[in-house]
């Protein structure tokens, strides 16, 4: 416990904390103020003006002549968003951002950049250490090198943990601020062309899972470039291109023989196509296998790199 808390005292101090709440109160300000409030006065407007956009993306679509998963997650996504502002303005139901949970669910789409922020901080547990050149007094602490790394990745995995619940939290207050309409769990949505009134709470427990796993894997690839770079610029650097070309990196790899084995598949999933693939237990199995192998990587580079 006591080592934990050492972690926690190199990371986060005043200032670092400071940073993290603005750059989250500044990404939910930058939203509210492009998407506005869809309120009892002008929501039907809204809803109209986003009609006629999802009905440019369909016609736009039907000129394809060949498509990826994702072109066509997004087309049956469009094809539904019609349907439920069709059946919203047929019975008066207010449609759009009016809700603190329709505002969640909005930020949950810049799931890369929560993932980033994440990932950055995450990575700073093994970078303070070659940036301030404390290695060495860390092993004199210490009786063997497993038990420093080990310590590190399970502070990183708890600080993970705490991280996205924290971007959960402000996004909630956030929204509960601006939005309100706290109690309106209920969403409309589409399933089989039928629309149905459901809860939006396992849509955001799902989603919350995914960029908790996405932040575990690109946290631990961030240490494992850290160990072998020895510079924790350097695997920013490669962390942050691995993260942002992933999707890139899958499509060149779907051809392969191995595309599901490999981590890029996975971790590019939305909750929308694991429930469309029904792949949700497997997801859940791959990302706990791919954690536990980059974790063992970790510990046997830690055990036999030179560290000055």
């Amino acid at each position: 416990m006591i080592a934990l808390l050492n972690e926690f005292k190199k990371i986060w101090n005043v200032k670092n904390i400071l940073i993290l709440f603005i750059i989250l109160l500044a990404v939910n300000t930058l939203y509210y103020f492009a998407a506005g409030v869809s309120n009892e006065k002008n929501w039907r407007e809204n809803a109209k003006e986003i009609r006629e956009l999802d009905e440019q993306y369909i016609k736009e679509f039907a000129t394809y002549e060949e498509y990826t998963e994702l072109d066509y997650e997004l087309y049956q996504k469009t094809v539904d968003d019609i349907t439920i502002i069709d059946y919203s303005l047929e019975n008066n139901i207010p449609y759009g951002n009016y809700s603190v949970w329709n505002h969640i669910i909005n930020m949950q789409n810049l799931l890369m950049l929560f993932v980033l922020v994440i990932t950055v901080y995450g990575c700073k547990v093994l970078g303070s250490e070659y940036d301030s050149g404390t290695w060495k007094n860390v092993l004199m602490h210490f009786s063997s090198r497993n038990s420093i790394i080990i310590n590190k990745i399970i502070y990183v995995l708890l600080q993970t943990v705490s991280l996205t619940a924290v971007v959960f939290l402000v996004n909630f207050l956030f929204g509960a601020v601006f939005y309100g309409h706290v109690s309106n769990i209920a969403q409309l949505s589409v399933d089989n062309g039928q629309i149905v009134t459901m809860s939006v709470l396992p849509q955001i427990i799902r989603t919350s899972v995914i960029i908790l796993f996405q932040s575990c894997f690109f946290v631990l690839v961030g240490y494992l470039a850290n160990l072998l770079s020895g510079k924790s610029k350097t695997s920013l650097i490669i962390t942050f291109v691995l993260l942002v070309f992933s999707g890139q990196i899958e499509n060149v790899l779907e051809k392969t023989p191995c595309y599901k084995v490999l981590p890029f598949y996975w971790i590019n999933q939305s909750d929308a196509s694991l429930i469309m693939n029904n792949e949700w237990n497997l997801y859940i199995i791959a990302m706990l296998m791919y954690l536990v192998i980059i974790s063992i990587l970790n510990i046997i580079i830690f055990n036999k790199k030179e560290i000055s």
